[in-house]
């Protein structure tokens, strides 16, 4: 005569078990793939734009070696006269965008080199009119985006009833 009770898992619980163990593991390895699908076209997406950010500032870059050798010639030719310096300086600000800021009487050049569809690399490069000291003063050197932002008309704001 039994006097406990017997508690035995039959053949079927296993089996559920097992088919339950099994789908969790094809679900999370789905969702594994998905993940890595996603962060592959981010990668991709992230090292493009690295790519085109460096290639723009290699080109600021060679820009401002050109600028530096024509403020070199500038400044050999005008044979230390101001007057002839600056003459120079009109004619050079006349391509690149060159304008007189009032407030120090300094010339300032914005070189842009575009870095793909709505982005693009600026350098703002400030020029003293002396003719001694620094050729030309690096002021900023950043990406900017072109595209035109469209703000939402309602954040969406909790608004407490009055």
């Amino acid at each position: 005569m039994k006097t406990g009770f017997d508690y035995r898992i039959g053949p079927g619980m296993s089996s559920l078990m097992m088919i339950f163990v099994v789908l969790c593991m094809a679900v999370l390895a789905v969702l594994t793939l998905a993940v890595v699908q996603v962060d592959s076209v981010l990668n991709e997406k992230s090292a493009a734009a690295t790519l085109s950010y460096y290639q723009a500032a290699v080109q600021v870059q060679r820009d401002l070696k050109a600028l530096d050798a024509e403020l070199e010639q500038a400044r050999a030719d005008s044979n230390g006269d101001v007057a002839a310096y600056v003459d120079r300086l009109m004619t050079l600000g006349q391509g690149g965008g060159a304008v007189i800021d009032e407030d120090s009487g300094e010339w300032m050049i914005r070189i842009v080199v575009p870095m793909g569809a709505d982005r693009q690399l600026e350098a703002l490069v400030t020029i003293p009119k002396a003719l001694e000291g620094e050729r030309y003063r690096l002021v900023s050197h950043q990406a900017q985006v072109t595209s035109p932002w469209d703000a939402p008309e309602s954040i969406g704001y909790y608004q407490r009833p009055e």
